[in-house]
């Protein structure tokens, strides 16, 4: 996911401003379901509006533009923060991993049926290890999160959060070295969505390994 401006941010900044300067953080409110179409209300006043807690938003906008440091003012609002990793991972599995196995089938060279199939297969492995991960958050994790858990949960996400980046990685490197074919616009496009997606999957662990378990704790 790019960013433009890393910096500090505070609730009194326009959330116009902020979009401006980081337009990733679309798609961070889109996950809270915040709406466009806000003029020049502070990111506290958009997010009085849409029911979303300021302190959580502005964690993770931190996380993103690289302000982490700053220790919220406020401890965060868990079910807010639970609300958008759930949404998260929707976005995840229900459009993000799926859209890129749509360009990646359009993008197949012809002839190379054994090397196509392995490509197909390491995705979809990819996908599926991802959606166990997060699907098991959704019905064990989310639901039942007490203190006493907290440090089986650092473990295994750590463990797991890794494996997920390693293997997406791993993908794109293979694609881009050893899938001999031409970078057409739509081999453009898909390794640029396989990039940004790595952004994205790195900074949703940074929300759960950073602001999720020190917050049940």
């Amino acid at each position: 996911m790019n960013t433009f401006r890393f910096g500090k941010y505070s609730d009194t900044d326009t959330l116009s401003r902020l979009i401006g300067e980081n337009y990733a953080v679309l798609s961070i409110m889109s996950r809270f379901g915040i709406p466009i179409g806000f003029g020049d209300q502070s990111i506290r006043e958009v997010c009085s509006k849409n029911q979303v807690d300021t302190e959580t938003f502005l964690a993770i906008i931190r996380l993103l533009t690289g302000d982490a440091s700053k220790s919220p003012d406020t401890p965060l609002f868990i079910p807010t923060l639970i609300e958008f990793l759930r949404n998260s991972h929707n976005y995840f599995l229900d459009y993000r991993l799926p859209d890129i196995r749509k360009s990646l089938t359009t993008v197949l060279t012809e002839g190379l049926d054994d090397l196509n199939q392995a490509v197909l297969k390491y995705f979809d492995q990819f996908a599926a290890a991802v959606r166990k991960h997060m699907m098991y958050e959704n019905t064990k994790v989310f639901p039942n999160v007490t203190i006493k858990q907290k440090d089986t949960y650092s473990k295994n996400f750590h463990k797991q959060h890794e494996s997920i980046e390693t293997s997406l990685a791993e993908f794109k490197n293979i694609l881009i070295k050893y899938y001999s074919a031409p970078l057409t616009n739509e081999m453009n496009r898909l390794l640029v969505d396989i990039f940004n997606c790595e952004q994205e999957l790195a900074l949703h662990n940074a929300v759960e390994d950073k602001l999720f378990l020190p917050a049940i704790a």
